[in-house]
């Protein structure tokens, strides 16, 4: 497989590469999906409302949930929740996270322990730290995705929390004329105008990022297979990184390479 800009190739080629991609990502969205959940606060006894998204992992024996620092910075003040995939019950974020960094690193991980996670029946899965990439290098014109809650499909009716993920496929920008793009963070492009469902008659418009920060980003690894003649499945991809923030002038968003999430797991977990 060689990668090509979309100007310099034929109409065929054109249709087969929307056709990989739709394909791609109709098998990563029910994959992806047990390994994030919305995270909530409490607003009274009896409402809340979104405030971001995590991911659950498998690191040093234990599981974890990581999201953003900015998203999780109130701790003190605030009562966090999450949702595990294929439950409506919400559970509180007990005591204080383990480890907790400020931006360039903007992360933060909770521990999950055994009896909150085995408390209800539930589909939701870590990840496990042999699917956490070592660094962010995929290959060139790589299909990343990423699945999280923004805001816009989150609503409080009856007393519960409603959310609704957004899973997009997309490609890493080349940032070489983003004079201040952190080395810690890598663009992914995100445009509300130009995504394309992939159920057109019935798909929802990709929503803005607001609540997506936290997301896991995954590096699908498909045109790596491609490009190796070697047969694809969902399981072959990684965690790459995290999102951390919009970037509406570059119709993108920023992601917090996975190196120095090992690097920030490492120090607050072994």
């Amino acid at each position: 497989m060689e990668i090509a800009h979309q100007d310099d190739v034929s109409p065929e080629l054109r249709a087969w590469w929307r056709a990989l991609c739709r394909e791609t990502a109709e098998a990563m969205q029910d994959y992806c999906l047990p390994y994030v959940t919305p995270i909530s606060h409490v607003i009274s006894n009896d409402e809340g409302a979104l405030e971001g998204t995590g991911g659950y992992l498998e690191f040093a024996g234990k599981r974890w949930l990581i999201s953003n620092e900015h998203v999780l910075n109130d701790w003190q003040t605030r009562q966090f929740a999450h949702q595990f995939h294929g439950c409506d019950d919400v559970f509180r974020l007990a005591g204080m996270p383990t480890g907790i960094e400020k931006h360039p690193v903007d992360a933060a991980i909770w521990h999950i322990p055994d009896d909150v996670w085995n408390a209800r029946p539930h589909q939701a899965v870590a990840v496990p730290s042999l699917r956490l990439a070592r660094q962010h290098a995929p290959v060139a014109g790589e299909l990343l995705f990423v699945a999280g809650f923004p805001q816009q499909r989150s609503h409080f009716y009856f007393n519960t929390l409603s959310s609704h993920a957004t899973q997009l496929l997309a490609q890493e920008r080349n940032p070489s004329t983003v004079s201040d793009l952190h080395a810690n963070y890598v663009l992914v492009g995100y445009s509300t105008e130009k995504a394309q469902s992939v159920r057109p008659s019935g798909g929802a418009p990709l929503s803005e990022p607001p609540g997506m920060s936290g997301s896991l980003l995954w590096n699908t690894r498909r045109v790596e297979c491609g490009m190796a003649g070697r047969p694809w499945s969902p399981d072959m991809a990684q965690v790459t990184g995290v999102l951390c923030r919009w970037d509406p002038q570059l119709v993108s968003v920023q992601a917090i390479r996975i190196e120095i999430l090992r690097d920030f797991l490492a120090r607050h977990t072994l």
